[in-house]
């Protein structure tokens, strides 16, 4: 859903647990919420996730890490696979770490798109939950919207069952995210005069 909790209700949950709590921070880079890494050595039973497939633009790459306390990754280390990344994608990788400068710049460009994609669907009757990664969950007040835009040549994720009004809209570039609205606009209007 996009929604991200605090450093201080993870802590309680660790607190108050004996299980392993693993946190997947793949939409890190696009949240304000800082990352529970720091909390590793304090807790031992925390292990964290990150990807490159989000921010980095790596999906295919299958490239992310894991990191925890040195016990917990020496115990990972004995049952893993001897050989979990080819050349390739650890030259992906690397090259991608040296361009985090255009990182930053892409991160904040979704961000600020984010804003006002929020504001424009809001302004249109949707109901937009808060979001820190680089898409948006909303309830929508169209039925089938998942049909109607993808007649329109726009894709977004749709949910069944109990949750057949709720959709993931991944924030877009401007032009993107501007027919989006548009059309949804269109749709609204046509509503309207039915």
């Amino acid at each position: 859903t996009g929604f991200t909790f605090s450093k201080a209700a993870l802590e309680k949950v660790l607190k108050d647990t004996e299980a392993l709590v693993l946190i997947d921070e793949a939409y890190g880079e696009f949240s304000h919420q800082e990352s529970v890494v720091s909390m590793v050595d304090t807790y031992p039973k925390l292990m964290v996730t990150r990807t490159f497939s989000k921010a980095f633009g790596l999906a295919g790459a299958r490239l992310g890490y894991l990191i925890s306390n040195s016990q917990r990754t020496s115990e990972l280390r004995r049952v893993k696979t001897p050989y979990n990344l080819n050349r390739l994608t650890q030259y992906l990788g690397v090259s991608a770490l040296k361009r985090i400068d255009d990182v930053s710049v892409y991160v904040d460009g979704v961000i600020q798109r984010r804003k006002k994609l929020q504001q424009a669907l809001t302004e249109l009757g949707f109901n937009v939950y808060p979001s820190e990664a680089n898409f948006l969950f909303i309830k929508a007040p169209i039925a089938q919207l998942y049909e109607r835009l993808l007649e329109n040549g726009i894709l977004i994720r749709k949910f069944t069952g109990k949750w057949a009004q709720y959709y993931r809209i991944t924030v877009g570039l401007e032009t993107e995210n501007e027919t989006l609205i548009s059309v949804l606009k269109g749709m609204i209007n046509d509503e309207k005069n039915a």
